[in-house]
């Protein structure tokens, strides 16, 4: 009984750390949901959740290497911050978001753009998406905001 259970214990605790780290390392099946995966991290509502996190693990999941580069490139300084005084993807330091509307805009089989549209406080704020997909499944390649320059160019302008 013994040798047997030292047996299903260690398979155990693999089938269970395997079940934890699943979401991490999750391929998106869609852009869209890309997308739809990046909003929760900020919630409906003001400053509902913590944001987008900027962890490695998760900018890998969610950027295509490129974009990745520009993006620790850009926040090489002491602090870890780059430039930028907002938040890109609100388009604002604080939020209070309405509910994200997802459109996809374009898409072939490797490629795709999808908008997303919401209200932060009470101003409109349009985000459009572009994606690459590669063999870990979609990436943003970079986004573009109404009004804003795109976000791998304010990458590129700001000073770490």
């Amino acid at each position: 009984m013994r040798r047997v259970a030292r047996i299903v214990r260690p398979a155990g605790l693999a089938a269970i750390v395997s079940i934890v780290s699943a979401p991490a390392l999750a391929q998106f099946a869609t852009p869209d949901a890309v997308v739809r995966e990046l909003y929760a991290f900020y919630g409906v509502g003001q400053n509902q959740k913590s944001g987008f996190p900027t962890d490695q693990a998760t900018l890998k999941r969610f950027f295509d290497a490129r974009l990745l580069h520009a993006w620790n490139r850009a926040h090489r300084g002491p602090n870890g911050e780059a430039d930028l005084d907002y938040d890109y993807f609100i388009q604002g330091q604080d939020w209070a978001l309405t509910p994200v509307k997802v459109s996809r805009q374009a898409a072939t089989s490797d490629k795709a753009t999808v908008r997303a549209a919401f209200k932060n406080f009470s101003k409109t704020v349009v985000v459009d998406y572009d994606f690459v997909r590669n063999p870990d499944g979609w990436r943003i390649d970079d986004a573009r905001a109404e009004g804003d320059a795109s976000l791998r160019r304010r990458l590129k302008t700001s000073k770490p």
